[in-house]
């Protein structure tokens, strides 16, 4: 049976991408920091689902745990077909006003964990016939957004790096899509503070098993890149003909 690892499984789009996956019965090894939470949804899934599901928790904004993690799977002889860096954070407001720890988490969780997992993973997954690699970018990638710039600089890096190795990849036969979701009503609003944009909250947003289904359904017909919504995909088309000055004056004004 086929497997998948997913980081940031313990809630929203991570927890709803395992279900996807063991839906589809491929066995999860699930990642994330609160370790309880882990232990429900794996009670949950194997309730309702023919699968394995391992989990390891792992606190990605610290690299030597990620280094004993990706040492205890190899250990473990865990072996992986699909590979999904979904955990990320951000936090909203001014850039001076927030502490640099957090700050520096976001570097480390958003840009450093999935570009070493994927490294560390890249051999193992190239000796496999069925090889997939999921990257959860944002459509908060495609421009500079005052009030989350280091998030959104975060995402750019994430959207980049995955298009330049998809194409890396391609030879190899290791299809590598990057998801891009809106804002979603998730945990994450409230935990990055952007539950207090008011065009936030008072849209209607995507669920998490919305995102998660897009998502899941655009990996396995190997596209490049999933921009979810048709709303989304005109905005991004349209912005390439807005001068700069112009798309960073509604960024912040969207989210002011």
């Amino acid at each position: 049976m086929r497997t998948a690892l997913i980081t940031g499984a313990s809630a929203g789009i991570g927890k709803e991408l395992a279900i996807q996956f063991a839906k589809n019965n491929i066995n999860l090894i699930l990642i994330a920091r609160r370790e309880n939470i882990l232990q429900q949804i794996v009670a949950d899934i194997t309730s309702r689902y023919a699968v394995q599901v391992k989990y390891y928790q792992c606190d990605l904004t610290d690299i030597s745990q990620i280094d004993k993690l990706v040492n205890q799977l190899a250990q473990d002889q865990v072996a992986i077909n699909y590979l999904v860096n979904n955990a990320g954070m951000g936090t909203f407001g001014a850039f001076d006003t927030i502490p640099w720890k957090s700050v520096s988490d976001v570097i480390q969780l958003n840009i450093i964990a999935p570009t070493y997992l994927t490294k560390r993973f890249l051999n193992e997954l190239a000796s496999k016939t069925e090889v997939k690699i999921l990257n959860v970018a944002s459509t908060s990638a495609f421009q500079p957004v005052p009030n989350l710039a280091v998030y959104a600089a975060t995402k750019a890096y994430v959207l980049f790096f995955s298009e330049a190795l998809s194409v890396e990849l391609y030879k190899r036969n290791i299809s590598l899509t990057t998801l891009c979701p809106p804002e979603t009503e998730t945990d994450f609003l409230s935990s990055s503070g952007l539950s207090n944009v008011s065009r936030i909250s008072k849209s209607k947003l995507p669920t998490a098993t919305q995102i998660a289904e897009y998502g899941f359904k655009k990996l396995m017909e190997n596209k490049r890149l999933a921009i979810y919504g048709f709303k989304n995909k005109m905005m991004l088309f349209v912005q390439r003909f807005v001068p700069k000055t112009m798309v960073l004056k509604i960024a912040a004004n969207l989210f002011k």
